[in-house]
């Protein structure tokens, strides 16, 4: 068990995306187990770095922050945030959003699962989201402003001592500065957290591998009207 330390939240940098893969095989361990075979070997960890590397410089509306023992140095958090402060433009297919995020060669993962979860999490977003056609393109779509948690991870050995709440602090305090919603996607063992600061379930979508089990993905919106409440709590 980890000391009783201080953790800081610091920014994120792009030396710490191989740290932030592995310790997202730890935190989404639930949902890796229905997603690949087993643990990740080294080259298809070499193959995911390279993939968000490549992308790290593309993102100007994402901020990502981290979570950091101080008497080891280990990243034990990870929260990526993205701010969409006009209706986000998404000129691609679903299909074709998923095909890129599951472009990386990585051997032990299961293609059938990873592309229906993240088939299922396009859909489910561009039908809640949603507000309107791209002219001149029938494949794109368009999505309301919003302030969006893309990602949200706690090491096992670090949960329940407040990090995940410091996260959502950042977020929720854009939130009200701009006026907007917060959305996020919540594994079953994350909507609990959420649910407690003050978002509502839109939408519970379950998947699974016969054999192996299943899990559920809950949509979740924190509305604006709620936002200044719920950051004098947090």
């Amino acid at each position: 068990m980890p000391s009783q330390t201080s953790v800081e939240i610091q920014p994120f940098e792009k030396t710490d995306i191989r740290e932030a893969v592995l310790l997202g095989q730890v935190a989404f361990a639930e949902t890796n187990r229905l997603a690949y075979t087993g643990p990740l070997s080294p080259s298809s960890i070499d193959a995911m770095v390279a993939q968000r590397e490549a992308s790290a410089d593309t993102e100007p509306h994402v901020t990502t922050f981290k979570a950091v023992d101080v008497s080891t140095g280990k990243m034990v958090g990870l929260a990526r945030w993205a701010i969409w402060e006009t209706d986000q433009v998404v000129e691609k297919s679903v299909d074709e959003v998923v095909r890129d995020r599951l472009s990386a060669p990585v051997a032990e993962r299961r293609d059938e699962v990873a592309r229906a979860m993240w088939t299922l999490v396009q859909v489910g977003k561009r039908e809640i989201l949603g507000v309107g056609k791209i002219e001149g393109n029938e494949k794109g779509i368009k999505l309301r402003k919003r302030i969006e948690l893309e990602a949200l991870c706690v090491h096992p050995d670090y949960q329940g001592r407040g990090i995940a709440k410091r996260f959502l602090a950042w977020g929720v305090g854009e939130a009200e500065m701009l006026g907007l919603d917060v959305y996020l996607e919540a594994t079953e063992a994350g909507r609990p957290v959420y649910e407690k600061t003050g978002f509502q379930a839109v939408r519970k979508e379950e998947f699974g591998l016969d054999g192996i089990g299943e899990t559920s993905l809950t949509f979740m919106i924190l509305p604006a009207k709620a936002v200044s409440e719920v950051k004098d709590e947090l």
